[in-house]
């Protein structure tokens, strides 16, 4: 399961489509809240959290929320997460997968855990490049 969000009138391939799993697109949209809630109306910032369609029309707004977020990763590194209670263990299990850490998996300091919800650099980049081309978009 995840957010497609589609562009409104791309100038390239590059903002035709952008994909984000729920896990990933929860903290973009908490980037995007913290960077651009002056760009977006509340109706809008609350919209892009699902799936209706919702999203800016104006492709400067994409604009100037592309700068904003390209400036936010000039300055920080290791991507964003967003600790909102949802742990996955740091090791990988024999499938190659992380395992959902348990309440007391995650408060333990001797266990090594990080939130679920977390983007790394290369996909906040590809969001950047997106929303540079899109010409609006809307999340589906």
């Amino acid at each position: 399961m995840g957010m497609d969000i589609s562009g409104r009138n791309p100038v390239n391939d590059s903002g035709v489509y952008f994909r984000a799993n729920v896990w990933s697109w929860r903290p973009i949209h908490e980037l995007i809240c913290k960077l651009g809630s002056d760009l977006m109306t509340d109706d809008i910032l609350i919209g892009i959290s699902g799936n209706d369609g919702k999203g800016p029309d104006s492709p400067e707004v994409c604009q100037k929320l592309a700068d904003r977020l390209a400036i936010w990763l000039e300055h920080n590194v290791n991507g964003y997460s967003l600790d909102i209670g949802c742990h996955v263990l740091t090791e990988v299990n024999e499938r190659g997968h992380q395992s959902f850490a348990t309440r007391e998996q995650a408060m333990d300091p001797t266990v090594d855990s990080e939130s679920a919800h977390r983007v790394c650099d290369k996909h906040l980049q590809e969001f950047v490049t997106f929303l540079y081309n899109c010409g609006g978009f809307q999340v589906f």
